[in-house]
């Protein structure tokens, strides 16, 4: 199970979390708000991702693609090949016929669009369930040469 780390948001932001459904296969899947002192948020699953913001009268409106329940991501975003929401890892768009060199080393990869992969594959990261662990926020400033 992979593993991705939330920031706790800094002073006048907050954090909530609540129960958004279990998959298909029995694993549960939380829903979790971080929501700015001027009203932006942005919510993010143990399964995907969707940011809301005000707008120029105050009403929140989702600026991210997104399915009402999990159920919706786990089989209309299958069927229709859509990722909504989706948290993409290793490559986000497509790799033409699955094949990459890299370092003189030929790599082929499983079609998942055929005749191309798209969004990491037929399992990416956008089918998966993290595991989340919120962290306290600490601000770091460097610089380099």
């Amino acid at each position: 199970m992979a593993l991705i780390l939330a920031t706790v948001p800094a002073e006048g932001a907050s954090l909530t979390s609540s129960p958004f459904g279990t998959t298909a296969d029995g694993k549960p899947v939380i829903r979790y708000t971080m929501t700015t002192s001027r009203g932006v948020s942005i919510t993010f699953m143990s399964y995907g991702v969707d940011v809301t913001t005000p707008d120029r009268q105050g009403r929140l409106g989702h600026i991210v693609l997104g399915f009402p329940t999990l159920r919706d991501y786990e089989t209309k975003g299958a069927e229709g090949k859509l990722y909504f929401g989706a948290l993409l890892g290793r490559y986000a768009n497509w790799i033409a016929r699955g094949r990459f060199s890299l370092d003189g080393h030929e790599y082929q990869l499983a079609l998942s669009d055929p005749p191309n992969t798209i969004h990491g594959g037929k399992r990416g990261f956008d089918k998966r369930v993290w595991t989340v662990q919120p962290r306290p926020y600490r601000a770091k400033a460097s610089a380099h040469d």
